[in-house]
């Protein structure tokens, strides 16, 4: 009779610590979306306006020798402008299309899981517009990090070069 109780107390106690963090991760998905909704306009609007100046200023700015390293550091700071605005909008997706669940699935993912489940979901859904547009920001976001790391990287190599045999 003891055991059964001591086993039925064990089993409790797993289905209380199982609700509250399931509850806990609830608030913060909620807490994440409901923050998502509020700063995804204002990224939009940030992310446009880093697009402008990345291709109007930066992109021929880096024709320019010495100014290599330094447009190669806002390229890479404006891809993780884009990176943000890509991971907003793909939380806000999988919890629009999937809900929590796939949410706490693609936080489990290194963080950054919304990003494909997101792309799933459109798959699915057969939002093929949307899906083209989150791998279009995909791609935007590794091109331009790499593109501004290629600038900082060569301009290192070439100022090595010089030194080294000067």
């Amino acid at each position: 009779m003891k055991e059964g109780l001591k086993a039925t107390g064990a089993w409790v106690l797993i289905i209380l610590v199982l609700t509250i963090i399931s509850g806990a991760l609830n608030m913060l998905i909620a807490g994440g979306v409901w923050a998502g909704v509020k700063i995804y306009p204002f990224l939009q609007l940030i992310m446009n306006i880093t697009l402008v100046v990345t291709f109007l200023i930066f992109a021929p700015l880096s024709l320019i020798r010495r100014l290599k390293p330094l447009v190669g550091t806002c390229m890479v700071f404006a891809s993780y402008v884009y990176g943000v605005t890509l991971w907003v909008w793909s939380l806000l997706l999988t919890y629009a299309v999937w809900g929590g669940g796939a949410v706490i699935i693609g936080l489990f993912l290194m963080g950054i899981g919304v990003v494909p489940i997101a792309m799933l979901a459109c798959v699915v859904k057969g939002s093929w517009q949307v899906f083209v547009q989150l791998v279009v920001l995909a791609a935007l976001t590794y091109g331009i990090r790499l593109w501004g790391t290629c600038l900082i990287a060569n301009h290192e190599k070439q100022q090595n070069c010089t030194v080294e045999y000067c």
